[in-house]
């Protein structure tokens, strides 16, 4: 073990139109959330130092409550990405949403808080540089997991610590769309992540394929939901997904899975980050993945 301290829809009928002299109803204000129990903690990468602005990003890192109580214990860590961003949505996913999409951090904080998974960290890069977050085949140039992690334990401080042998990468959408950038360049990191996690991403091409190329002990997830999607190849791509686990078989134990998930909410493709972390980080963090 590794550990660093560190709108509506027009109906049939048409509604009654209002008359000109009653009086304005008022819209009803949703209560905000329950604060967070846990600490946020921002921080910023221009890119400079490797000269590539494009790859600058916002950090933003989560510690609930019950991760920072023992700050010593080595805790996992969730690496969320974001699709792609053409709104500019600063911590995209992490707060900073736009409709139908969840708060990573409160899926997290409720995993935790149930007993689901063990007290975890969380952070995540929010693109806001257009050249490298407006198309889903572009987004995430050459992601460097292995310097978030550094910048990551840094803006932690001594809050918490991490196990660098329980990095679990997670994209949603556009994360993985981008051969050379994204989840694809996070599975060759030299810290080697525990787990991959493919959200409703891109599926045509070879990068089936490529989902399975991880290290041998690396757990590769990959969901996808029909409701919203329902022109995409999906049965060309689970069986390349199969062919590829055929030839490069991983150890018993070792997670290499594909599958259909149902979400009922509106927004199908948003909804696929909750229910997909609600039924794998679990298991991705038991200690026997099986």
């Amino acid at each position: 073990m590794i550990a660093l301290a560190a709108a509506v829809a027009p109906g049939p009928f048409a509604p009654t139109p209002a008359r000109a002299d009653a009086p304005a109803k008022k819209a009803r204000k949703q209560a905000p959330p329950p604060p967070l129990d846990g600490a946020t903690i921002d921080f910023a990468y221009d890119g400079r130092d490797v000269g590539h602005p494009e790859r600058a990003h916002f950090g933003r890192v989560f510690v609930p409550a019950r991760a920072a109580a023992d700050p010593k214990a080595p805790r996992p860590l969730l690496v969320y990405l974001h699709g792609m961003n053409r709104d500019l949505v600063k911590y995209r996913f992490m707060g900073g949403s736009g409709p139908g999409e969840d708060d990573v951090r409160r899926i997290v904080a409720g995993l935790v808080d149930r007993g689901a998974v063990p007290p975890l960290v969380l952070a995540a890069p929010s693109s806001v540089q257009p050249e490298a977050i407006a198309t889903a085949e572009t987004s995430w140039p050459s992601f460097d997991l292995d310097r978030f992690l550094v910048q990551t334990l840094r803006a932690i401080g001594g809050a918490a610590t991490i196990d660098l042998d329980r990095v679990v990468v997670a994209g949603h959408s556009g994360a993985a769309c981008n051969p050379t950038g994204g989840l694809f360049t996070a599975m060759q990191a030299v810290t080697r992540p525990h787990a991959v996690v493919f959200i409703d991403t891109c599926l045509p091409g070879d990068l089936p394929g490529r989902m399975v190329r991880a290290a041998p002990t690396t757990h590769v997830i990959a969901t996808y939901q029909t409701t919203a999607w329902d022109d995409r190849p999906f049965a060309d791509t689970k069986r390349a997904f199969a062919r590829e686990v055929a030839a490069r078989p991983a150890p018993k134990g070792v997670f290499r899975e594909i599958e259909e998930l149902r979400p009922a909410e509106p927004m199908p493709h948003n909804a696929m980050v909750r229910l997909t972390l609600d039924r794998w980080l679990p298991r991705l963090l038991a200690g026997d993945a099986r």
